[in-house]
């Protein structure tokens, strides 16, 4: 995004100061200037400000008393006078100032300046009259119609009236390909046979091949709803929740451990795993399964599922060390679970707003940090959660013995060298006893190596190591989640090796804002916890209200994602149901709704889903069922390649 960022700036700087504005067409060069300076401004000016100069000329930063973040403030200036002069660029203190005064230069620093072509889209701004706040507006709210599709509301469509033949399964599915492929003057493909048609099922539902046996049984059924009854056990067998998991994870990043250098282990992380795999063989209403992984500690603190489902918002990779600053590694946190968030349910690019306003989307940077003050009371937290009856917690105590074992084996090693650093410093201050040792002596030694070689030493840390990483593995055997809380709980805040400290300094209820640049040292402007503010402004669904209190605030976050007019939910989730059995969504990019994703092949086929899944209660499973020709408001949908596959069977059995 950075490199594309630059890439672009430089080629509308140099277009307009090249091609535009050239000397050729005097007569027309004044009157487009207002709207190129308008232009350079939105692409040019403005995110050079706001990543150069806001940081020490901004909210809460006003160095020298000067404030760039209006066109009042430039024109009033600082100590230096004004910074401004519209249409005299080059009596303007702030052009004199970038082009290296020898008095002051900016950006301050090691002498370096900006390019040359920036520099010059700042005095074409200028000369053009400096607008400001016009080309704010039109840079957040100027887009075109066919970019903004999934912030419209999803539409009541009707299945195209097309007539397959009495003889045929008819859904309505059926009805929108038959009539994309008519006004493309394209035949169906051919219908696959019963053998083929398990195999493609099995693979879609269960990730793995039939079994001769199952193949057989379903050959040798001729009954009419042969293939209903075969969809049905699919649904039915576990194997299905574990298929369909496997994808979600994907979705939400979900590791084991924590990646980065240390790649500490995450003992109960794999309660969230098996939460999902439940969640999917259960067919939880799929608003339930959003409400519960975002807020389920807010909305639903007594039920133990909703307490595992919270470990989505701690899926990201995560690393603490000694050598890590806190608020840096907290920031980050926010920043992924920003990104997360917005990309798993809403399919949008949220991150690409952290250090400007979007340039693509109707996203500015004001409304990524509202959607991440959400968050910004959300501490890691171990709950105790009982086992849950459909768990399998049957090899808990041998697992629990072996690193107990392990552990003893461990602490023989650590005392031997223990033993040597005692005895040292007893001999040292001529006494017999440890306990006779002055205070803080023996624990000084034990934490350097002046009694040890240097191998001795390396060898103590890396067993010291172990058994932390061993202690913390001991977790993987007890009743715990890998969960959050809403401000600090006393007892359960997460302490593993790799989170110690940085969320400990959490404040009560922290402000979140804007960040100049995603930089944690540039703050600007302070914002409240809110959404998108281009939901509310193409579509039916207003903004929340939010409470200002330490929890509440991810319950109304969830809410509002899960609403039935949220119009980018359920379009997000049914294109990805029908990525995962095709390899590619009806929109192909299925994380990325916006401008820079490829629009919807069948938008009224994407619709009519999107719909149908609201009005069946959000059920995943009713989007992969099949049935007879039926009226949309019961009548299960299907994939295209199962839909051919069932009219060849009923045609056999006919």
């Amino acid at each position: 995004m950075e490199r594309h960022y630059r890439q672009r700036l430089t080629r509308v700087a140099v277009a307009l100061l090249t091609g535009v504005l050239t000397a050729a067409e005097p007569a027309k060069e004044t009157e487009s200037l207002s709207h190129d300076a308008a232009t350079l401004f939105v692409e040019v000016v403005q995110p050079t400000l706001k990543q150069q100069c806001l940081g020490c000329h901004g909210e809460g930063n006003t160095f020298s008393e000067l404030d760039l973040r209006t066109r009042e403030s430039m024109l009033k200036g600082g100590k230096r006078g004004p910074s401004l002069m519209p249409s005299r660029a080059t009596d303007s203190l702030l052009v004199q100032v970038l082009d290296g005064s020898p008095e002051l230069q900016m950006p301050p620093g090691d002498g370096k300046q900006l390019p040359a072509e920036t520099i010059l889209a700042v005095r074409r701004w200028i000369d053009g009259g400096a607008p400001f706040a016009e080309a704010q507006a039109r840079q957040k709210w100027d887009y075109a119609e066919e970019d903004l599709w999934a912030f419209r509301p999803v539409r009541d469509v009707e299945p195209p009236g097309v007539g397959l033949g009495p003889e045929e399964v008819q859904t309505p599915i059926d009805h929108f390909i038959e009539a994309k492929l008519g006004n493309m003057r394209l035949g169906s493909g051919p219908r696959a046979d019963h053998r083929t048609l398990i195999s493609r099922l099995t693979f879609d539902l269960h990730g793995l091949p039939a079994t001769p046996e199952e193949t057989q049984v379903f050959l040798d059924d001729t009954s009419l709803n042969a293939y209903k009854l075969l969809v049905e056990r699919l649904l039915a067998s576990p194997r299905y929740g574990e298929r369909r998991g496997r994808h979600w994870l994907y979705v939400t990043s979900y590791a084991d451990t924590n990646g980065f250098s240390n790649d500490f282990e995450r003992p109960n992380a794999w309660r969230y795993r098996d939460y999902v795999i439940r969640a999917f063989n259960q067919d939880k209403p799929y608003d339930q399964f959003i409400r519960e992984q975002v807020a389920g500690d807010e909305l639903y603190p007594g039920n133990p599922e909703a307490l595992i489902a919270t470990g989505f918002l701690r899926a990201g990779p995560w690393e603490h060390t000694g050598m890590s600053v806190a608020a840096v590694d907290r920031q980050f946190f926010l920043d992924d679970v920003t990104h997360h968030t917005g990309s798993a349910f809403l399919a949008l690019t949220l991150s690409c707003a952290r250090c400007h306003d979007h340039k693509f989307d109707p996203l500015p940077t004001e409304d990524h940090y509202k959607f991440q003050a959400a968050f910004a009371t959300t501490q890691f937290a171990r709950r105790p959660v009982e086992w849950l009856g459909s768990e399998d917690t049957g090899g808990c105590e041998d697992g629990l013995a072996t690193l107990d074992r392990r552990l003893d084996r461990l602490q023989v090693k650590i005392g031997e060298f223990e033993k040597k650093i005692e005895t040292a410093a007893m001999k040292r201050h001529d006494v017999s006893r440890p306990e006779d040792l002055p205070e803080g002596v023996l624990k000084a030694a034990l934490r350097s190596h002046e009694d040890l070689t240097q191998e001795e030493f390396e060898a103590l840390k890396l067993y010291r190591k172990h058994r932390a990483l061993l202690g913390e593995m001991r977790d993987r055997y007890r009743p715990m989640a890998f969960s959050v809380s809403s401000g600090y709980l006393n007892g359960d805040a997460d302490t593993g090796p790799s989170d110690k400290k940085a969320m400990l300094a959490l404040d009560e209820n922290p402000e979140t804002r804007i960040l100049i640049g995603g930089n944690l040292q540039s703050t600007a402007k302070k914002v409240t916890p809110g959404v998108l503010q281009a939901v509310a402004r193409y579509g039916d669904l207003p903004a929340p209200e939010f409470p200002s209190a330490v929890t509440g605030r991810r319950a109304a976050l969830a809410n509002w994602i899960a609403h039935p007019d949220n119009p980018l939910t359920a379009r997000v989730m049914v294109n990805r149901i029908w990525q995962y059995h095709f390899g590619r969504g009806l929109a192909a990019n299925a994380n990325n709704f916006g401008k820079m994703g490829d629009k919807p092949v069948f938008p009224d086929l994407l619709d009519w889903l999107a719909a149908y899944f609201i009005e069946t209660g959000w059920s995943v499973k009713a989007i992969h069922r099949s049935s007879s020709c039926q009226p949309r408001t019961s009548a299960p949908a299907i994939t295209l390649k199962w839909n051919y596959c069932a009219k060849e069977i009923r045609r056999t059995n006919t």
